[in-house]
């Protein structure tokens, strides 16, 4: 049993986006973006993600801040063309708010309450207090943890068959 009675888990809607940008920058299979960019662009838009990463974690602002997405597109990709921008952004939002039918980032919070607490405290050990579930593996370089006792972990380590 967890030392903490209290355990917060939560989506980052800002964090979320940020793996969602890195699976497009390496090419992932999901989202399946078409994004060529040459190696300057590429290692540019890589720094970016981490530093972004790293500036939402050290100002411990509160995750979720609704109109961010934007924000963070044109910060990241500001060497891109809108049209590429507005094509990211818009299936970033549908997918995440929308499909299916309220989202992902409801689908992951849903996921977590059926599957359990207990499971979840099994996963990342009772140390810490706040949970941030991201989609995908967090890009390599950005912090997963801090001294407050939030630590951020990819779903498929809660759930191995995602």
């Amino acid at each position: 049993m967890s030392i903490y009675k209290n355990l917060t888990i939560a989506s980052s809607v800002e964090l979320n986006l940020l793996v969602y940008l890195h699976s497009i920058n390496e090419k992932k299979e999901f989202p399946g973006i078409e994004f060529n960019v040459d190696p300057l662009v590429y290692q540019g838009i890589k720094e970016k993600i981490i530093d972004t990463w790293n500036l939402i974690i050290m100002e411990g602002k509160q995750f979720n801040m609704i109109g961010r997405c934007d924000e963070i597109i044109n910060n990241i990709l500001e060497d891109i063309d809108l049209a590429k921008k507005n094509e990211i952004s818009h299936f970033f939002k549908t997918w995440w708010y929308k499909q299916p039918k309220h989202g992902f980032g409801d689908i992951m919070g849903k996921l977590v309450f059926q599957i359990g607490r207990d499971e979840l405290i099994r996963v990342i050990g009772d140390q810490h207090r706040t949970v941030i579930l991201v989609f995908d593996s967090i890009p390599d370089n950005c912090r997963q943890r801090d001294e407050n006792n939030f630590t951020i972990i990819p779903l498929y380590k809660f759930c191995p068959i995602l």
